[in-house]
């Protein structure tokens, strides 16, 4: 059992062959679910900002899913040197949700469920700054 985060969705079709989705996550381990849709194909992955936005981590390799199918995964968002501590947010870091269409699919849709999972110990530090 674990804390649900607010899911992300979205179409790519036409010249829209990408996009990314920021959220601000505490540290700790998630589970995910990523269900897409329609005949396309998309490419995913994870990443933690580095230093405020311009340099990012990669925490969870780049996959790809083909439409009808659902990936499921865990990701590890621990602190490092861009570590933020924000009386609104609590302490986590700016994670970067990636996803693009595959060349030549037509279109391609996504559902992205993810939790924290609780009880669970703080996972060491990932990456190097």
């Amino acid at each position: 059992m674990g804390v649900n985060e607010d899911p992300i969705s979205g179409i790519l079709s036409g010249t829209n062959y990408g996009e990314n989705r920021d959220r601000f996550l505490e540290k700790g381990t998630y589970d995910y679910s990523l269900k897409v849709t329609d005949s396309g194909k998309l490419a995913f992955k994870v990443e933690v900002s580095e230093d405020g936005k311009s340099r990012w981590l990669t925490i969870e390799d780049k996959s790809k899913v083909s439409g009808g199918n659902t990936l499921v995964g865990t990701f590890v968002v621990a602190s490092n040197g861009s570590f933020n501590r924000s009386p609104s947010q609590g302490e986590g870091m700016e994670v970067r949700f990636n996803f693009n269409r595959e060349f030549l699919s037509h279109k391609v849709g996504y559902e992205l469920s993810f939790e924290r999972r609780v009880g669970i110990p703080s996972p060491p530090n990932h990456g190097t700054v």
